[in-house]
């Protein structure tokens, strides 16, 4: 099996919906204990990098159709407040399952698996019952906001510049054949099911994908990779606990190699074009997130996670970089001196991992202590 053909079924489950139920008893005959306490270690060793990567992804991954449409639709990550919060208890739960022991039944991070699994059960039935207002969901009107564009175009000129055959912004359609993929994933039509396999396929790649592809970027300069080869194996096994089939799996081949090949073909085949695909409503959901975020971590603008995104795929943007303000130019400049010179030294890397983990209990101390639909995660940390 190509890996081309691995990403051609991955898309083949864009009408099947995610497993339902309560998370599997049953431990899959794939399953390598060591691997999966060596991805783990991963993690805690590189908590801080791992961030990063995570929420570019997310960035990154609002100019999806089937991801975008239903959050504007939930009305739950419009606000930087909003978006902040979300996001946070995201990386709460995933930490969780990183710490814990997500197959002991009364472990708080096997609840916390079981918790996410049934919210994506809720929402995938809630999504595909109003699938057509999901999919006129727009920022205007479901928030009777008006959206504008300060940069989307720009960087549109930019990546057109570097796509072989695009003429034109307009030109480029993310379901068209030009993607190298036989079947539509990114548009809604009359079999459009929300939160498919596909779906949650694409979301491992945004939690792994990208760090896999490019791990000096995000600071990690000497990868072992037995290390990585135990943070895919994982994310395969995270995938499967939600739900996703083997043969859905973004981690299906399980290695270091094929699984970064793949990143690198679902960014060429399929990120590229939905950013190029992308409308005002990307740029109005990704700056409240981006804004949020940079509530309790300043130095994040559209502009800077923006250009700092590119200069991770090693796009020169031009049109971009002459557009972007001397504070969104700095923030850039600073955040490629962190990652990609200052944590080659492990001091650095332990005295920024700390950051995290403060801004972790920040979050659980202040963030959520009133809310009880956190509890779950909640409960993740403080046992």
């Amino acid at each position: 099996m190509t890996k081309s053909q691995t990403l051609e079924n991955i898309v083949q489950g864009k009408d099947k919906p995610v497993e339902e139920g309560d998370v599997p008893d049953e431990i899959p005959e794939w399953f390598d204990i060591e691997r999966f306490e060596d991805g783990k270690k991963f993690v805690q060793k590189y908590l801080f990098c791992i961030a990063l990567s995570q929420f570019l992804s997310l960035f990154a991954g609002l100019s999806f159709n089937r991801l975008l449409k239903p959050l504007i639709y939930s009305k739950n990550s419009e606000t930087p407040k909003k978006a902040l919060k979300r996001y946070a208890l995201t990386s709460i739960h995933v930490n969780s399952w990183c710490i814990g022991n997500v197959f002991e039944n009364n472990n708080p991070a096997r609840k916390s698996i079981q918790y996410v699994r049934s919210m994506h059960s809720k929402y995938a039935k809630l999504f595909n019952k109003d699938s057509e207002k999901v999919d006129n969901a727009t920022v205007y009107s479901i928030y009777g906001v008006k959206p504008s564009s300060k940069y989307l175009d720009t960087m549109k000129e930019d990546i057109v510049d570097k796509s072989t055959g695009i003429r034109s912004p307009q030109y480029c359609k993310v379901c068209s054949s030009m993607c190298g993929l036989s079947v539509p994933f990114d548009s809604p039509d009359e079999n459009n099911c929300y939160l498919s396999q596909t779906d949650m396929s694409f979301t491992q790649f945004g939690f792994m994908g990208l760090l896999v592809m490019y791990p000096e970027k995000f600071g990690i300069h000497y990868p072992v990779k037995r290390e990585l080869d135990g943070f895919i194996h994982m994310w395969k096994v995270f995938g499967y606990m939600l739900g996703i089939k083997d043969e859905y799996n973004f981690c299906l081949d399980d290695n270091y190699e094929d699984v970064r090949q793949l990143s690198f073909e679902t960014f060429e085949h399929c990120l590229k074009y939905t950013i190029l695909g992308s409308t005002e409503d990307y740029e109005f959901m990704a700056s409240a997130l981006v804004e949020g975020m940079a509530r309790s971590r300043p130095g994040l603008t559209f502009q800077s996670c923006s250009l700092y995104l590119f200069d991770i795929v090693n796009w020169d943007m031009p049109r971009f970089s002459n557009i972007i303000d001397n504070r969104g130019l700095t923030y850039f400049k600073r955040m490629k001196f962190v990652f990609q010179t200052l944590l080659q030294y492990r001091a650095c890397q332990w005295v920024l991992i700390g950051f995290h983990k403060l801004y972790v209990w920040w979050m659980r101390r202040f963030m959520f202590r009133s809310k009880g639909d956190y509890k779950a995660a909640i409960k993740a940390f403080r046992d």
